[in-house]
């Protein structure tokens, strides 16, 4: 690079495109960090040679060295990548529109170039007008770009949606101009309800619910087209089995519930709705492995804790982990019946679930006896209750029970809350036993 700064400070872009002719490879080599000139020209790491970083500048060295639009340097960015944090407008859309294909590329931290341009327009404070025009252009050329995912699970709208990353963020109206203006794109293509993500056919509302991205952005998108809310995916999941499947680790429990009380108040039937598979959202949860307990010791077990905040306490033991008292949040929330007018309504809308808790707890050596208890004295008839098989939770965990007994001869303490559970269903019901 010191080279080709120096015929620039010497001879403008005529004395560059003269040591190009005499040393082409100048274009073509990357610098010790990975970056190739172009890398290096976009990303204005040589302030100080104002002309490394103008328009005839990268067009000459596009034109030494095309492939370099397509080079990735040490930490997976593009040109594009840089361009569109520290260059100005003209060169960003210079940038992408001779390699458009940039705009859907990641970096290593799972950031699009508009991720960048978001982020700049937020952290400078500046007017949505100064950037609107570019935002159109990119947005215009790849909008599927601005629901993108990075690495931590977040969306690229909630930059525009808030002043910081912190739980303090404070909200601003960046995110809904952003928003509408991406209605406004593809109004023609299907607005919110397109398919973004092509492999799990998934519309905004539902990347946004499934992601780690703030409940704010979820509801901004449904104020602006409240039908997304009923929109299922290739499998047949409505936004509330995804959040139901989604890899969540005990911090992010309170967005959890905040996302599943707010989904229930909007569309309180998704409660009940069956997946292709014949799943509803609870059994999407208790199904879900990141909140296996202990999931080392016993992967192929399905919780029935439903997301304790303590999950990664390892001073918990399971039986404290299944009998605390917090272990049944989420179940609650999805067992409220809402617009129930009968009894008869109550117990269909909780029948799906507790079924689906008792058949769960059979793969358990450890199940929770409170949990099926305190189910029991709500909904008895739920232990009449078979699976597709023809089969009762007593049935299962009689199963189990003879099956471990075998396996563990000569531990007598293996499976005592196996046991207990079983006793609690006997005595709900005596004559299941007959």
């Amino acid at each position: 690079m010191k080279e080709i700064c120096e015929a620039l400070d010497k001879g403008g872009v005529d004395g560059l495109r003269q040591l190009l002719d005499t040393k082409p490879e100048l274009a073509t080599t990357p610098d010790r960090l990975g970056d190739l000139p172009l890398h290096v020209a976009c990303s204005y790491r040589y302030e100080t040679v104002e002309a490394l970083h103008s328009l005839p500048v990268l067009t000459l060295l596009v034109e030494r060295h095309p492939a370099a639009l397509q080079t990735t340097n040490g930490h997976g960015m593009l040109p594009l990548h840089l361009s569109c944090w520290f260059a100005a407008e003209p060169q960003i859309r210079a940038i992408a529109s001779w390699y458009p294909a940039g705009l859907a590329a990641a970096d290593d931290n799972g950031y699009k170039p508009i991720t960048f341009v978001i982020a700049k327009l937020v952290m400078e404070g500046r007017p949505w007008s100064d950037y609107e025009s570019l935002l159109t252009f990119l947005l215009g050329m790849c909008p599927e770009s601005l629901w993108n995912v990075d690495h931590q699970g977040v969306l690229a709208l909630q930059s525009a949606c808030f002043d910081n990353d912190g739980s303090d963020a404070r909200p601003i109206p960046t995110g809904r101009q952003l928003l509408q203006l991406y209605c406004r794109l593809t109004c023609a293509t299907g607005g919110l309800h397109k398919i973004i993500d092509v492999e799990q056919q998934r519309a905004p509302l539902q990347v946004a619910i499934a992601s780690q991205t703030r409940m704010e952005v979820a509801q901004m998108i449904f104020e602006e087209d409240p039908t997304a809310i009923r929109l299922t995916d290739k499998d047949g999941r409505l936004p509330l089995h995804h959040i139901m499947t989604n890899q969540f680790q005990s911090r992010q429990l309170r967005m959890l519930k905040e996302k599943l009380t707010w989904l229930l108040q909007v569309d309180p039937s998704a409660v009940f709705h069956h997946d292709h598979y014949g799943k509803t959202p609870l059994h999407c949860l208790l199904e879900n492995q990141s909140l296996v307990v202990n999931e080392q010791d016993e992967p192929e077990v399905a919780t029935t804790s439903l997301l304790l905040p303590s999950a990664n306490n390892n001073n918990n033991n399971n039986a404290d982990f299944l009998y605390s008292p917090d272990s049944t949040a989420l179940l609650k929330l999805l067992l409220t019946p809402r617009n129930a007018t009968s009894q008869s309504d109550r117990n269909e809308w909780i029948l799906f679930a507790v079924e689906a808790v008792l058949h769960a707890n059979h793969r358990h050596e450890r199940s929770a006896p409170g949990l099926v208890q305190g189910l029991l004295q709500h909904y008895p008839g739920a232990i009449l209750h078979a699976n597709h098989k023809g089969q009762t939770a007593l049935q299962l965990l009689l199963g189990s029970q003879q099956a471990s007994s075998s396996n563990n001869e000569n531990n007598n303490n293996s499976n005592c809350c196996s046991l207990d559970t079983i006793f609690t269903l006997v005595n709900h019901n005596p004559t299941s036993v007959l």
